[in-house]
């Protein structure tokens, strides 16, 4: 196995959900950090729902805290910093951010040899961080991709803006699934149909909204399931991390859905990851038992 000296590495078994991306350090008004990023939400959810769950990302020493994703193995290649956000919202719930610091990217040798075959690979950049040479490295069952990291324009010290697509072409053939919110598409609905004429399934995220899949040919709403929010940060990526999760298990797309809208309302009702209960539970929230 190749590593960078100093990696923190999880214990090597078989992985089930594999995430690769940057866990970021997210500021609170107080400057308090906690971990966050896409691949710290999804990995959360798909270690609750019982899958053998793992994290490749680059970070300062010390960074996420040890303790702070149960039931994940993590495998921290040591960067000179870690991506790090300053976040705020609005009364209405809108995020606004600010990009303080970014660790360097992945290497396609930073993925263990042990997890280079899983059931799902969830691709989950934040700022441009996956190239198609680490996600290369990879086989997996099933592919997820949440394309965030690469439609927005994130320069440090200025404010998080919507940039035009730019997934690499290599990654996006390779896709099973693909999960992004209306911001992420800058309200450029054009894209939609030609995303949905590439990849299975396709759904964009609108909150409380609901959602918007399309697959077979159909385009298909998905309310949001009832929930009192107190942090939305996170909701898009549980709901990714459950849809592409029930997908891998050969559930069919609406059923995924219904249980993936569940998961999200469980991730706004608290802060940080949300920590959920057993599948019966959030099936009955969905409305499916």
């Amino acid at each position: 196995m190749t590593r960078a000296p100093g990696a923190r590495t999880g214990p090597a078994a078989g992985v089930d959900y594999l995430a690769l991306g940057h866990v970021t350090a997210d500021l609170d008004d107080d400057g308090v950090a906690t971990p966050g990023g896409a691949v710290t939400y999804a990995s959360a959810v798909a270690a609750d729902l019982g899958l053998r769950t793992a994290v490749v990302t680059r970070a300062r020493a010390g960074f996420p805290p040890e303790g702070s994703l149960p039931g994940v193995s993590l495998h921290v290649v040591p960067a000179e910093a870690t991506t790090t956000f300053r976040n705020r919202y609005d009364a209405e719930g809108r995020r606004s951010q600010e990009l303080l610091s970014v660790a360097s990217p992945l290497e396609a040798d930073d993925v263990p040899t042990a997890w280079r075959h899983v059931g799902v690979l969830h691709v989950a950049p934040v700022v441009h961080e996956v190239s198609p040479d680490v996600v290369a490295r990879v086989d997996a069952d099933f592919v997820g991709l949440t394309p965030q990291g690469w439609l927005r324009d994130a320069l440090i010290g200025a404010p998080v803006r919507p940039q035009p697509w730019r997934v690499p072409d290599e990654i996006l053939a390779r896709a099973d699934a693909v999960v992004l919110s209306d911001e992420d598409l800058a309200h450029d609905e054009a894209r939609i149909p030609w995303l949905a004429d590439r990849v299975a399934v396709v759904v964009v995220t609108r909150g409380i909204r609901g959602a918007q899949a399309f697959f077979g040919g159909r385009s298909v709403f998905q309310p949001a399931v009832s929930a009192v929010a107190s942090h939305p940060t996170g909701a898009g990526d549980s709901f990714a991390a459950a849809l592409f999760t029930r997908l891998w298990e050969r559930a069919d797309a609406p059923s995924a859905l219904c249980f993936a809208a569940a998961v999200a309302a469980y991730a706004v009702e608290g802060p940080g990851p949300a920590r959920l209960p057993d599948r019966d539970r959030i099936a009955r929230r969905a409305g499916l038992l």
